[in-house]
């Protein structure tokens, strides 16, 4: 099948290859890959910045942000089935105290693992496969916007975040000023319009060229 794969640490090294389709685990399911997202993560690894492989894998496929069909599948697993629209999340958790706590975005040891970034394969290929657990079904009349879900979470996650921490005392929030005009940026001036905030937007652009 093809693949964007990487090497790892070497500037420039995005290339389409040719790779054997994987072969999922009795807890995978086998995802035909529709969409993917290319974000400043995925810029930054093909610059060499970061990026790790699977082990035993001298190269890293690329892709986070993604939007699939199951292909193949054991049983009903979590209510997923054959066909299924599906986002699968990126964070594989290690054992810490906050990954065993379903917080893996706040992992204590750094040896978590992500599709597409630290050993584990991502989703820029024809065929990935992840674990049933943690895809996220897909209505299929979300499925023009389902390969934001990713961007979306980071955002979400962010808004939460700062109201939670601001429970401490008496916070009735009207105005927001958002830096940056980012996918992430839009997506989280949308979320705080949809709580009613009046949000300005701030970002800079390159300069024109000469």
């Amino acid at each position: 099948m093809r693949a964007l794969t990487v090497t790892p640490g070497v500037k420039n090294s995005i290339r389409l290859d040719e790779i054997d389709t994987p072969t999922p685990s009795s807890s995978q399911a086998l995802l035909r890959v529709q969409e993917i997202g290319i974000c400043g993560t995925d810029l930054d690894i093909n610059q060499g910045f970061y990026g790790e492989a699977p082990p035993g894998s001298n190269y890293l496929v690329t892709g986070h942000e993604s939007l699939a069909t199951v292909e193949s599948i054991l049983g009903n697993a979590h209510g997923i089935s054959r066909g299924d629209l599906v986002v699968p999340t990126v964070r594989r958790p290690d054992s810490c105290m906050n990954c065993l706590n379903g917080e893996s975005d706040m992992c204590l040891t750094g040896n978590y693992r992500e599709h597409g970034i630290k050993r584990l394969h991502g989703f820029g290929s024809e065929f990935a496969v992840s674990d049933v657990q943690f895809l996220v079904k897909v209505p299929s009349k979300l499925s023009d916007v389902a390969v934001l879900l990713e961007p979306m979470s980071v955002a979400e996650k962010g808004v939460y975040q700062a109201f939670k921490i601001q429970e401490r005392m008496l916070w009735k929030p009207k105005r927001v000023l958002i830096l940056g005009a980012g996918p992430v940026g839009l997506l989280t001036t949308y979320l705080l319009r949809l709580k009613g905030l009046e949000v300005v937007v701030t970002a800079t652009r390159a300069k024109d060229s000469a």
